[in-house]
């Protein structure tokens, strides 16, 4: 019988108990939150090189490299052109200030090319709840949605089968996004099958995710056949949509990534390991100011390692 390796993260209750290797490449991007803002003892060390990131209009992104560098996020080539001058060189992906079409485009390329990544997440240290908390608003994290478009390198070309796909939101707790994805992709029948972060980030927070997504659980008769992953782990995320794959293996999957980030990676590692079959269904929110406070355990995640075990 073989026996499970454990997974690949490795967890810090403090941040500058973590240290990016010698010689590695650091790529991240900055927002208003404090725990998308580097410690200043990694660069007062300088063994790394740093590689800051920002959007410019949800299709391209510009990189400093002591000169701004547009990269259009659509092209496979402008990002191959990028991180192949990088190769040989771990590549440290910090998720907690990037946008998913970011991140998700960059992981992308680097896992096709064979890089040696690890990504890397900042849990907050606490939410800002609503000032009027709606249905499906408790907490005050987005102003708005921009709508459902693929993300880059994410367009689904194919299909391996071709009636009603599965549908699998990844929820947190903006039960608004996930009813929008739900009226949007409109599965048939019992085809909801949503995947819930247990345990949180904190003990309380499954409990929000209910709270938050209960008319949309209700509406998509959802909450007969909930998934569970714990909210910071890629990984069972990951297992938690092949568990699905497998239980409906004459269905294409129509997976929603609006929960956690590392959730979020883990719909991205499972779409790149079955493209045929997967669809990616992002609603590009519009994030609020001030959306959370302070920082909480750093998680470092060996995408790469995990990737490379899971290929065919």
């Amino acid at each position: 019988m073989k026996i499970a390796e454990p997974l690949p993260t490795r967890v810090f209750e403090r941040r500058e108990a973590f240290s990016p290797e010698a010689d590695g490449l650091y790529v991240y991007g900055t927002s208003d939150e404090g725990r998308s803002h580097l410690p200043d003892s990694w660069r007062i060390a300088q063994h790394c090189e740093f590689l800051q990131v920002r959007d410019l209009d949800g299709f391209h992104m510009v990189v400093d490299l002591g000169a701004d560098k547009i990269v259009p996020l659509r092209s496979d080539q402008a990002l191959e052109d990028l991180l192949s001058a990088y190769a040989g060189r771990r590549l440290y992906l910090d998720i907690t200030g990037l946008p998913h079409h970011i991140w998700a485009a960059v992981l992308r390329s680097a896992l096709l090319l064979g890089l040696t990544v690890e990504a890397v997440y900042v849990e907050p240290e606490r939410y800002r709840f609503s000032d009027v908390p709606r249905p499906g608003e408790i907490f005050d994290l987005s102003l708005r949605i921009e709508g459902i478009s693929p993300l880059p390198g994410f367009t689904r070309l194919r299909r391996r089968f071709d009636d009603s796909p599965v549908f699998v939101p990844m929820l947190g707790f903006e039960g608004a996004r996930f009813h929008y994805v739900l009226a949007t992709v409109q599965p048939e029948g019992n085809m909801t099958i949503p995947v819930v972060g247990l345990p949180g980030f904190r003990l309380e927070y499954p409990f929000y995710t209910y709270e938050g997504n209960q008319p949309a659980l209700q509406l998509s008769q959802g909450w007969r056949d909930v998934r569970y992953a714990a909210g910071n782990c890629p990984f069972e995320a990951f297992f938690a949509v092949r568990g699905i794959a497998r239980d409906y293996p004459d269905h294409n999957l129509a997976i929603a990534p609006i929960g956690t980030k590392p959730h979020a990676v883990g719909a991205i590692l499972f779409s790149l390991l079955n493209p045929d079959r997967t669809e990616i269904v992002y609603d590009h929110p519009v994030r609020s100011t001030g959306r959370t406070e302070g920082e909480y355990r750093t998680l470092v995640y060996g995408v790469s390692r995990f990737y490379e075990g899971n290929l065919l």
